[in-house]
């Protein structure tokens, strides 16, 4: 059987549900297919109105009853594997969604994708474990932690420093930026041969 011929349903039976069985997915607990988002904008024509088609996830995993873990993506095989990732994190941005997988029945990543959820909830019971059990260490070497290898790199770090510690450190910025200012336009004012 040739994969190009199949369509977008074709490859989620044939190789993303069954991918997702052998990684140890409860298909009927664990597993929504064609998850609705959205019912569809209304058109209105003069007096007809009609409604658009709605918006649907392939696959919504659910790592317990009512908690989103990943959204997965299908495409069929006549387009790449990341094809589906924009639509599908627009889907997971709508849902809060952690995870996004995209798949066209090549490249199963299914397994990897096990892998990056158990070590993403390993790692939130982890952070509850240092809190509520006494001595608690971690059996996994930092380097494979969730927390070590995966930040949000736009994550705004709060500071919870002194307000009249963190005022005079404002305060040097200031003079230090109106003294780089001062000297910018001295040296502009010397190149078009004003005075400063």
């Amino acid at each position: 059987m040739n994969k190009k011929q199949l369509s977008e349903r074709d490859i989620c039976t044939k190789y993303i549900t069954p991918a997702l069985e052998k990684a140890g997915w409860d298909v009927t607990t664990q597993v929504r297919e064609e998850f609705p988002l959205t019912k569809g904008r209304i058109i209105v024509r003069g007096k007809l109105h009609t409604r658009a088609k709605h918006k649907r996830a392939d696959y919504v995993l659910f790592y317990k009853p009512n908690i989103l873990i990943a959204i997965i993506e299908a495409k069929d095989n006549n387009h790449t594997v990341g094809d589906g990732m924009q639509q599908a994190l627009g889907y997971a941005d709508m849902l809060q969604v952690p995870f996004v997988f995209s798949s066209n029945g090549d490249a199963q990543r299914i397994s990897q994708m096990v892998w990056l959820i158990f070590l993403k909830i390993f790692d939130d019971k982890e952070q509850e474990w240092q809190l509520t059990v006494p001595g608690y260490k971690s059996p996994l070497p930092s380097r494979f932690r969730w927390s070590s290898w995966a930040k949000n790199p736009h994550e705004v770090k709060v500071n919870h420093r002194d307000p009249e510690e963190l005022m005079v450190e404002y305060q040097q910025i200031v003079h230090q930026l109106e003294a780089a200012q001062a000297a910018l336009k001295a040296e502009l004012m010397a190149c078009l041969g004003g005075k400063a």
